[in-house]
């Protein structure tokens, strides 16, 4: 009895999550590919939360039955790369993106080169070293807004010609790589008595991150307080080192009125954003 080996290893990562590992995609073949699959013999499972595996036997038979069907026009497997979290585009930087159009992540004719070696592949949506950017194309219609695009597998003649070759490497990689935003942090700070001037200062702890002078300004009509904003831009993830503390600064010292105040959310944008800047995820606190 032939014995199944791994042939495709499908990893998808997301720097907002710790170790970067994507809980907030998943990959499903769509119904025609669970037939050819079920015709040619494959298997397809996922093996994490973020990873997928294809699997054939490896033998004679199975090389004669992909040598067969990559002669028809469309020997690519297709898998539909959908969403499984409701705030995923919330965390997630994908410039010119549109819940309208699909997506295509295939392989063009410079990566059937890097197929056929020892190398990796990888796609994402944002352009970097070794990275294949994904297309979009009108030609394709999604089911669901869930739907971000398909995922195409083929197979190369070197990889079948090496079928059963237990010395070469039969399992190719592939990485679908997204970003995490980057945005300013707003600390809206409302104190119990808003008419009492207080000297106060916002910091962090670590001292990883600068945050700017805090200054006083009307909330709503009658309710006066304090704005302060990160220094520079701040990549989210699902959690930060980062402790910020608020301190009153008075002649005779400093006294500590908050050794850690919650920090900005997702989802949480600011009063203040505007146009030209969206991205400020805002946190409110009163003291």
């Amino acid at each position: 009895m032939s014995s199944y080996v791994q042939i495709y290893r499908v990893v998808v990562l997301h720097d907002f999550f710790e170790g970067n590992r994507c809980r907030g995609v998943n990959l499903v073949p769509v119904p025609e590919c669970m037939n050819q699959m079920g015709n040619l013999g494959l298997l397809f499972r996922q093996n994490n939360y973020n990873e997928w595996g294809l699997y054939a036997k490896d033998d004679e038979l199975q090389r004669d039955k992909l040598q067969l069907w990559m002669e028809e026009e469309t020997s690519a497997l297709e898998f539909q790369v959908e969403v499984s979290q409701n705030d995923f585009f919330l965390y997630t930087d994908w410039p010119g993106y549109s819940p309208k159009e699909c997506y295509v992540f295939e392989i063009g004719d410079k990566e059937k080169e890097l197929l056929d070696s020892e190398g990796e592949l990888h796609y994402g949506v944002v352009p970097e070293e070794k990275i294949i950017v994904c297309r979009r194309d009108k030609t394709l219609q999604k089911q669901s807004n869930r739907v971000l695009g398909f995922l195409k597998l083929g197979f190369s003649d070197k990889m079948v010609e090496n079928w059963g070759q237990t010395e070469v490497s039969q399992c190719k990689e592939i990485t679908i790589g997204f970003h995490a935003l980057k945005v300013v942090w707003e600390f809206i700070l409302i104190p119990r008595d808003s008419s009492v001037d207080q000297n106060l200062l916002l910091k962090d702890a670590t001292g990883k991150m600068e945050l700017e002078t805090l200054e006083k300004f009307e909330l709503t009509q009658g309710l006066m307080a304090y704005r302060g904003v990160s220094s520079s831009l701040i990549q989210l993830k699902e959690c930060y080192d980062y402790r910020v503390q608020l301190w009153e600064l008075k002649q005779t010292g400093k006294r500590l009125i908050s050794s850690e105040i919650p920090l900005p959310r997702v989802g949480e944008f600011s009063i203040k954003a505007t146009k030209e800047n969206p991205q400020i995820v805002s946190k409110y606190f009163y003291f």
